[in-house]
């Protein structure tokens, strides 16, 4: 990934306000990342790409005050906020965020017992260099856990709207953006077979305002900044129109599949 291509990730991240703040899809997901990873009392965490902590909110309560968990993220708002969500549950004396780059872990080998990564090895600019990085910090015997997109999050056709719209072509063409690719790379890192889980979520979007929030503070974000006012009226009203459907009581209903990779690093 160029440099160009960091400091664009960082921009959204670090103008992402809101992220995830009313919505809480990557937070229900990165509990079950916790859980399905058996993070257990003592355990030492590592937490890539770790947002305002999702996964490393829950992964610090996990470990108790005799472990410790660590996230690293690009964004320093995004940093801030997880200090911010790990001081709100008095973590802090046992967890802690800070700014790193996935590609270039500074940590010390055999350091962690788990690594996590909720929704984010397909920002990773060089695949080779970060799978060895993982590699290098996990004891041997740890697991690298991460989460993958099983397809569009929320709802298939709300993608597709800000598509049909946008001057911006989206592009999945990342190695480790889906399973299979995901497995050959762990493969050739030299981990082994990978245990796959997928898993259900259901969360309740409360409002149209948001979820227009949240989309602008993801990877979204590109193909709403290629619209003008108008064209973000109609894209609001059409996204309000496919809510409809899936009105309940608090908001709006979306049922989600992720893909989770638990991958042993060998002994």
């Amino acid at each position: 990934m160029t440099s160009d291509a960091k400091r664009s990730i960082r921009r959204i991240f670090d103008e992402a306000e809101d992220y995830d703040r009313d919505v809480g899809f990557f937070a229900a997901f990165g509990t079950r990342l916790v859980e399905r990873s058996e993070v257990r009392p003592g355990d030492r965490t590592l937490d890539l790409c770790c947002g305002r902590g999702a996964s490393l909110v829950p992964a610090a309560r996990a470990v108790g005050p005799l472990g410790r968990a660590v996230g690293i993220d690009l964004s320093p708002e995004m940093v801030r906020r997880a200090n911010e969500a790990l001081a709100a549950e008095a973590l802090q004396d046992h967890a802690a965020a800070v700014v790193g780059d996935i590609d270039a872990l500074e940590f010390g080998d055999a350091e962690f017992d788990k690594v996590h990564c909720g929704f984010g090895v397909f920002f990773a600019g060089d695949v080779p260099a970060m799978l060895g990085g993982v590699r290098r910090v996990l004891r041997p015997g740890g697991q690298f856990a991460f989460s993958l997109f099983a397809g569009p999050p929320l709802w298939p056709w709300l993608v597709e709207i800000l598509v049909r719209h946008s001057e911006a072509v989206p592009r999945n063409e990342h190695p480790m953006w889906t399973t299979e690719g995901a497995t050959h790379e762990l493969r050739r890192a030299g981990f082994l077979e990978p245990i796959r889980h997928d898993v259900t979520e259901t969360v309740v979007v409360p409002s149209l305002d948001a979820l227009w929030t949240q989309l602008w503070s993801l990877g979204t974000r590109p193909l709403l900044e290629t619209m003008n006012d108008q064209t973000h009226r109609r894209v609001r009203k059409e996204i309000a129109a496919g809510l409809e459907p899936h009105r309940v009581p608090g908001g709006f209903a979306s049922t989600s599949t992720v893909t989770i990779l638990i991958a042993p690093n060998p002994g």
